[in-house]
């Protein structure tokens, strides 16, 4: 099964917008593409998620999507905030087909021009009907699966619907990414495409990953008894069957077949300290075999204005952001090489990465120093002490100025190299990072 690659694109925009080029690099370089017996070099992949010209196999999708959270938590950012910005630049067109979002825009005109004041609005607004067009934008945000509406009620201007998200069963094994972090922010959000305020409440009340599955990279103890689920030896949730929990909402599935199985429903939050991030949701439950979403919102009573025009507008803003950021795609291609030919010229003491002069004299014996010690024993970590006592490079010892010669290797690197980085690590402490296949020599 393949998926659309602008659905990878939106998580690389949202990359180069909000981390450090060489974190974005590093991603992508360990989650490698093959797709069609090709294998994709950094710098394809690269171009192809810029793109958006090639479909990639739906396993390769699901793989970023289980991948990247813990990739930005090993690199210290929130996951939360990753999927907000995700949501935030979204637009219309990688939403929805075009022919269905004209259809339903002339929907909402032919019950804006058969009505006469307030009263046809008892079951109809237009971000309801935003919620009953994902049926067809499934293919477009979760590919494999199938949006539907179970349930909708109206109490006074209050809205309460249930959606529904369905699997293919050849995939649902796999489709273990957290999917409420994924589709929750994606329905709350999409509302704004159209000029339109986010709903005002999205939950998740069924997800289909077992407790297990959640929580696999943790080091969290889970246990059972014959009735409860215990994490970590404390009591967070109980077993009950599927239909107990579609009976207590009250709801009534049809036209879709679901096992009667045994499910767990949490009966209070659990904060993991893993995520940095409450992951299981009181009332929720997990292990189900169909995703739930159930949005509370308030009848919109002013004039819904400018639909078609914000639209537009929405997909052309997106388009200069893209605009904007090309530059930094373009930088990142330019960094995207697999391997760095690192020269050091001893006679004339000239050290050279790719054919490019870096530094000379003492400061090139220092970064020659790292560089040997990086390759042949895997040290990152010095200490100033270290090259100062090194007659090797032999610096004045009133005043090695070690400062300021590490702050101009550094510099010259992050400019030229910046996937090759000296950071400091405390007081007269520095720290050695390559992410290029190194390639050296002496002469």
């Amino acid at each position: 099964m393949k998926a659309r690659i602008s659905l990878l694109k939106e998580v690389y925009i949202t990359m180069v917008l909000k981390l450090p080029l060489k974190d974005v690099f590093q991603f992508w370089k360990e989650n490698t593409l093959v797709a069609d017996d090709k294998s994709f070099t950094t710098k394809e992949l690269l171009n192809a998620l810029w793109n958006s010209t090639e479909f990639v196999p739906l396993d390769y999708l699901l793989s970023i999507r289980t991948n990247l959270e813990h990739y930005l938590i090993k690199k210290g950012y929130s996951f939360i905030e990753f999927t907000e910005t995700l949501c935030s630049i979204r637009s219309v067109k990688t939403i929805f087909p075009l022919d269905i979002l004209i259809e339903k825009i002339e929907l909402y005109l032919f019950h804006l021009f058969y009505s006469f004041g307030f009263n046809y609005s008892d079951m109809f607004d237009f971000r309801y009907l935003i919620l009953q067009s994902t049926n067809y934008s499934h293919d477009y945000v979760v590919p494999g699966g199938i949006f539907k509406v179970i349930k909708h009620e109206v109490h006074k201007n209050q809205f309460n619907t249930i959606m529904g998200l369905l699997y293919d069963k050849s995939i649902e094994h796999k489709y273990y990414v957290d999917v409420e972090m994924w589709t929750c922010c994606f329905l709350k959000k999409v509302p704004r495409c159209f000029n339109l305020p986010p709903f005002e409440e999205v939950y998740t009340l069924s997800d289909c990953r077992p407790i297990e599955k959640v929580l696999y990279k943790t080091n969290d103890s889970i246990s059972y008894s014959e009735d409860s689920l215990f994490i970590n030896n404390k009591k967070y949730g109980r077993i009950i069957t599927f239909q107990d929990f579609l009976n207590e909402k009250r709801l009534n599935i049809t036209n879709v077949k679901l096992p009667q199985k045994r499910v767990v429903i949490m009966g209070k939050d659990y904060f993991s300290p893993y995520h940095k991030r409450v992951v299981l949701k009181s009332g929720c439950i997990y292990g189900a075999d169909i995703y739930l979403f159930e949005l509370n919102y308030k009848k919109l009573f002013t004039k819904t204005k400018r639909i078609i025009s914000s639209v537009i507008k929405n997909s052309n803003e997106k388009e200069q952001l893209f605009h904007q950021l090309e530059q930094r795609h373009n930088k990142l291609l330019s960094y995207s090489v697999d391997k760095a030919k690192i020269v050091y010229d001893k006679r004339n003491e000239v050290i050279s990465i790719n054919d490019k002069y870096i530094t000379r004299y003492a400061p090139a014996r220092i970064l020659n120093k790292i560089v040997n010690a990086y390759i042949f024993s895997g040290k990152q970590d010095f200490e100033y002490f270290e090259f100062k006592n090194d007659p090797d490079i032999a610096l004045d010892s009133y005043k090695p100025n070690i400062d300021i010669r590490i702050n101009r290797i550094s510099e010259k690197l992050r400019n030229e190299f910046p996937l090759m980085s000296i950071t400091r690590t405390g007081k007269g402490k520095i720290s050695f990072d390559s992410n290029y296949e190194i390639d050296y020599r002496e002469r």
